[in-house]
């Protein structure tokens, strides 16, 4: 079964790239480029729901944001998710300050978080439980024994797709559409701290 979100945001740089979600990269300070992953992915999520943004045009159905009005709104969101020393590797954080940013912006959403599975196909079923219901879904991998994965870790992403036929996860990862092995990423070891974050929204009429 394969599902990706196909209308997740696409962002429009000066060089007339075409960005899949935000990048850290793009922010003007140093310590927001090193640290502000938690801010990108949480501003991924926001424009994926149309909450605090709005796109400046479409494509095809696909929202698409100028560069300049996506970093907006990953500036907004790095005052919600302003990292410390370490960065911010704090799930319930990252989810209670969502919410409050959500709740800011006149929106209601619930979150539910998985980690340290007992069995892979868990996760699996998670994320695509999630992306069945139209929800992305945030990453923490923390720390990962797979050296393909050792320039990712400590490092918040976000999940837009799963193949589980050909155990694919799909992600945006500093703009990019990037597909990884899903039993590699969500492999049971010891030294893997992954955790996975999913946002609903509650509807007008049950708040």
């Amino acid at each position: 079964m394969m599902k990706e979100l196909a209308a997740f945001p696409r962002i429009e740089l000066e060089t007339g790239e075409i960005a899949y979600g935000g990048s850290q990269d793009w922010f003007s300070k140093k310590w927001q480029r090193q640290a502000g992953c938690a801010s990108v992915s949480t501003a991924n999520i926001a424009a994926w729901y149309g909450v605090g943004v709005v796109p400046d045009r479409s494509k095809s159905g696909v929202p698409v944001f100028k560069s300049s009005t996506y970093l907006k709104l990953m500036e907004e969101m790095f005052r919600y998710m302003k990292p410390g020393p370490v960065g911010f590797p704090y799930p319930v954080k990252y989810q209670s300050r969502f919410l409050q940013f959500c709740a800011w912006h006149g929106r209601q959403f619930t979150s539910s978080e998985i980690a340290n599975w007992g069995n892979e196909k868990d996760a699996a079923a998670f994320i695509s439980k999630a992306l069945e219901n139209e929800d992305p879904v945030a990453m923490l991998l923390l720390t990962h024994r797979a050296k393909e994965l050792s320039e990712n870790t400590w490092h918040w992403m976000t999940i837009t797709g799963i193949d589980r036929r050909k155990k694919e996860v799909i992600l945006s990862n500093y703009g990019k559409r990037e597909v990884w092995n899903a039993a590699t990423l969500l492999e049971i070891h010891p030294k893997n701290k992954v955790t996975l974050i999913a946002f609903h929204e509650i509807p007008a009429a049950a708040v």
